[in-house]
């Protein structure tokens, strides 16, 4: 890939502009009327915006900008107020990435060796931090909370999950997190302490379906018995987290029926065919449903006007 990629030119405003159009016509197809964009550049939120200006959007957007480090997040914070914009497109907070996906999360436990691939028997994978470490880390959290803007961290591994939900924990101290509903993103591994304390300090998880095309590499650098527990969405809707479904597009497939289908069955394709993964996490069509539409909205502040059909709410609907 990166052969070819770094002779391809990169896309002009234009270009972002086309491509933007013929995506959400396609999220349309699927019956999709609202995502959330898990971490733009200011040139691809600038495609966004003249989409919102000309009155072209057929999809309502909530936009996180990508930081990775405390300068971002006082530049990006200083100009424009949290939720900037109307329910087609909003300026909705940040995004940063803390670890790696299947092949570099940050575990507590080491991964398998595959040979030819990851051959270090000490590996546990990889903490992303800025520059300046955790300290730099807590302080881009403390002034994102400062200034009241919602923060969703990429978390995978089950050490990455425990040190940015205890960081968070750091943050509450000062500025209470519930209403900004910061959120744990894929949230793969987590510890049953780590449920317990995003529970307690009212943050919100998202779902995805990674592990249906990415099964394969879970189990083998994994080994089943983590691969099985990923992303606990049945133990997560116990606990009454809240929580909102998606898809993580274009890591893995962006259709919502997909991810869906994994939700309710736990089906992946792994080693040449489909299997199931952790049976016991699946969940009921309604729950998978509810998080896709009403769990996803609340994530979104939008809970009051999308998510469900009901009197002064919007009439953003898919007949199924």
């Amino acid at each position: 890939f990166s052969l070819v990629a770094k002779h391809v030119p990169a896309p002009t405003r234009a270009d972002r502009i086309r491509g933007l159009k013929l995506f959400i016509a396609k999220l349309n197809s699927k019956g999709v009327t609202a995502t959330l964009e898990p971490g733009l550049s200011l040139d691809e939120i600038a495609a966004y915006m003249e989409l919102w200006r000309s009155g072209a959007m057929t999809t309502r957007v909530r936009l996180l900008q990508r930081v990775s480090g405390q300068e971002d997040v006082a530049a990006l914070s200083s100009v424009l107020a949290p939720n900037f914009g109307d329910d087609y497109l909003r300026i909705g907070g940040f995004k940063f990435l803390s670890d790696g996906g299947i092949e570099a999360a940050y575990m507590s436990e080491r991964y398998r060796v595959v040979e030819g691939e990851q051959n270090d028997p000490d590996f546990v994978g990889k903490l992303i931090l800025p520059v300046g470490g955790l300290e730099e880390l807590k302080q881009m959290f403390l002034t994102a909370a400062e200034r009241r803007w919602q923060v969703q961290v990429h978390a995978v591994g089950d050490a990455t999950i425990t040190a940015i939900v205890d960081l968070m924990e750091e943050v509450n101290e000062k500025y209470k997190l519930r209403d900004l509903r910061w959120t744990i993103m894929h949230i793969f591994l987590p510890t049953e302490a780590s449920l317990e304390k995003i529970k307690r300090l009212g943050l919100y998880v998202t779902v995805q379906d990674h592990p249906v095309k990415l099964g394969h590499n879970m189990t083998r650098y994994w080994g089943e018995e983590r691969a099985a527990r990923s992303i606990p969405v049945k133990s997560i809707l116990k606990k009454n987290i809240p929580a909102g479904g998606g898809t993580d597009a274009p890591v893995v497939d962006w259709n919502p029926f997909e991810s869906m289908w994994w939700m309710t069955t736990r089906k992946v394709y792994a080693q040449g065919t489909t299997r199931v993964l952790g049976p016991e996490e699946a969940v009921t069509r309604q729950e998978a449903l509810r998080l896709y539409t009403m769990g996803s909205a609340a994530n979104a502040f939008m809970e009051d006007r999308i998510g469900s059909l009901e009197p002064r709410k919007y009439a953003d609907l898919a007949v199924l």
